[in-house]
């Protein structure tokens, strides 16, 4: 069957004479140039990103540099298998992180020592807080529980 270009035009629902190859008639062209809405956004997030550079510049200028200021208190005491668990949680509230933080628990009795345990964190970071955990043989309740950090370094 031979077919003409008005029989491809006839057969277009939009009545348009482009041939074959798409060429001919009226081509709708996508709109150019940046919307106001992209330019809202792209506006905001540079904002965002201003704001986020000046306050790592303030903090780094204006930082202390305080030492850590590491903290341990005692959570929780339970019996577990053929002994019993201290969970501490262990802060540190200043203005530099910390690692390789030895805590120690100590059950005294008077003055002298019963059990003790220890724990390494690997990391604290500034203003933050970790749990850990002491197991002991004895009842931390029968005897006094002392726990404190005893030393790190830093990162």
């Amino acid at each position: 069957m031979i077919r003409s270009d008005t029989d491809d035009a006839r057969s277009r629902p939009d009545g348009s004479d482009r041939g074959r190859d798409g060429e001919g008639g009226a081509a709708r062209r996508p709109a150019t140039g940046t919307s106001p809405v992209e330019w809202a956004v792209a506006g905001l997030g540079g904002a965002l990103l201003a704001a986020m550079i000046g306050y790592l510049v303030h903090d780094g200028l204006t930082g202390t540099g305080a030492p850590p200021d590491i903290s341990v208190r005692t959570v929780s005491v339970t019996a577990v298998g053929e002994g019993h668990l201290v969970q501490v949680l262990v802060r540190n509230d200043g203005d530099s992180p910390a690692a390789a933080v030895d805590i120690l628990a100590e059950l005294k009795d008077g003055e002298s020592l019963v059990e003790d345990a220890t724990a390494t964190l690997d990391y604290l970071p500034q203003q933050s807080a970790r749990p850990a955990g002491f197991f002991f043989e004895r009842n931390p309740a029968d005897h006094a529980l002392t726990v404190r950090a005893t030393g790190y370094v830093d990162p």
